[in-house]
Formats: structure tokens, sequence, C-alpha cells
């Protein structure tokens, strides 16, 4: 069993008290995300320099080296005398990678045959449970919103 989350603490730990042997996976889109806030800390927003920044820590996430994305941040908050501010947000950046670091061996994952983001479940979910459940003229409650018979009025 795979699992894609976000980094939510209490998720993952729901999980794997509920769960044994599953593979936990940290959804790259909320990586991805994490990756533009550290370039915004050394480069204009929009710029190429934040996209060529943020391309290269992501080929080097997928190759499994996440210790040496998160040494080089670390690094070029010194180097670059970062403060204030940026200096809170690459650190929030930091502390967010290291923590789902186990979460993170894309490298492993993708050789695998496992899916690394949760962008087509979350669509699925959003489209397909979003229009059933919002019909004209139909009211759900909780405990039959899965099964429409049980639940829908008119």
């Amino acid at each position: 069993m795979v699992c894609v989350m976000d980094g939510e603490r209490a998720l993952w730990k729901r999980l794997t008290a509920a769960v044994v042997g599953v593979v936990c996976i940290l959804d790259l889109f909320h990586v991805l995300e994490r990756l533009w806030q550290a370039a915004h800390c050394f480069h204009t927003e929009g710029s190429e320099g934040a996209r060529a920044f943020v391309t290269d820590r992501l080929a080097r996430l997928l190759r499994g080296e996440v210790g040496y994305v998160i040494g080089g941040l670390k690094q070029m908050a010194t180097k670059q005398r970062l403060g204030g501010s940026r200096r809170r947000q690459l650190t929030a950046v930091i502390g967010y990678l290291q923590g789902n670091r186990r979460f993170m061996r894309y490298d492993e994952y993708l050789a695998a045959g496992y899916p690394i983001g949760s962008g087509v479940a979350e669509g699925a979910c959003r489209h397909l449970v979003k229009d059933r459940m919002e019909l004209t003229g139909m009211h759900w409650r909780v405990p039959g919103s899965y099964n429409p018979k049980l639940c829908m009025t008119e």
C-alpha cells in the first residue's frame, strides 16, 4: 500500500498507527511549493533565476539527494547573509524538508513505479465527488454521502 500526503504530522501519525507496512510518500507538489518559497528568498518572483533554482533542486530531489538540497540551502543562507523575513522563510522550508526527509525517497519510489504526487486523485475528488454531491435539488447528509439511495432527498 502506498500513501501520498502532504507534510501534516498528525496525518502521518494516524496513518502509521492504523496501517502497518504502508509506503509513505510526501506529495511532490507540496515540496515544490516549498522550493518556490526558498527560491524567492534569493531571486525575484517570476525570474529566470528562480525557475533555474527550483529546477535544479527538483532534479536533485528526484535523484535522491535530499540531504544535499537541505545542506545547500543552509549554506546559501549563511554565505548570502540572509536575514529578516527571508531568513525565517528559508528556515521554515529547511525545517519542512528535514522533518519529512524520510518520506522523500523519490528516486526509490519512481524506480518502484509508485506515484509521487496526489494531483490526479485530488482532481478526481474535486470533480467527481463535488459534481455528484452538488447536483441541483440534492441534499446530502454526511452518514450517507457515499450512498445516494440512503441520503438523497428532493
